[in-house]
């Protein structure tokens, strides 16, 4: 039998980039396992480039160390809004627009940065005991007020501190601070 009718004829697969191809533009570094939870629901969270400081993250414009480089992005760069996520080459990839340039960048690289918040400006209350709130979006920064269970405030502008914990900033009669986002729920 030379020829077997109805088989599926061979499959040409292009080879796969190698692991441990570099990229002056891109920094391979281990921050988070590539297929980190973190970045599972892009459509709700902003996100920030955490790399090493004094480095740029390279955006390609196909997902291929290999490509051309549309942009950098520094450390820090933050508002980061994902389009959408891919594999190729066997890393994650993250698609994404910043200052009219689109393209892609190595997945890893990105933090969750601040929630879209739909009870901004609304009026909200205390969820815990007692909680404190801060003059800026850090435990390091000194305390304005504490406020206790049940108190009412008016979210305004999100925001994250150095280690990407999500932030609020709250007001109430004749000041303002920041807090944990998760210390409040809608005002009853």
């Amino acid at each position: 039998c030379s020829d077997i009718k109805g088989s599926t004829p061979p499959v040409s697969v292009s080879p796969r980039e190698p692991k441990d191809t570099t990229d002056e533009g891109t920094v391979e570094i281990k921050l988070a396992d590539p297929d980190d939870a973190e970045l599972g629901d892009i459509d709700t969270f902003f996100y920030r480039v955490a790399i090493p400081p004094g480095k740029k993250l390279a955006l390609m414009k196909k997902p291929s160390l290999k490509s051309k480089v549309m942009a950098t992005l520094p450390n820090g760069t933050r508002n980061i809004k994902l389009r959408k996520l891919g594999y190729a080459g066997g890393r994650k990839w993250a698609n994404l627009c910043t200052s009219g340039k689109c393209g892609w960048a190595i997945a890893r690289h990105f933090r969750r940065q601040e929630r879209r918040s739909s009870n901004r400006g609304r009026l909200m209350e205390v969820a815990f005991p007692e909680i404190n709130i801060f003059v800026r979006p850090s435990v390091e920064s000194g305390i304005v007020r504490t406020l206790t269970e049940g108190s009412r405030v008016v979210l305004g502008k999100t925001g994250s501190d150095k280690y990407g914990e999500g932030w609020v900033r709250v007001c109430g009669s004749g000041w303002c601070g920041w807090a944990g986002r998760e210390f409040f729920v809608p005002a009853r």
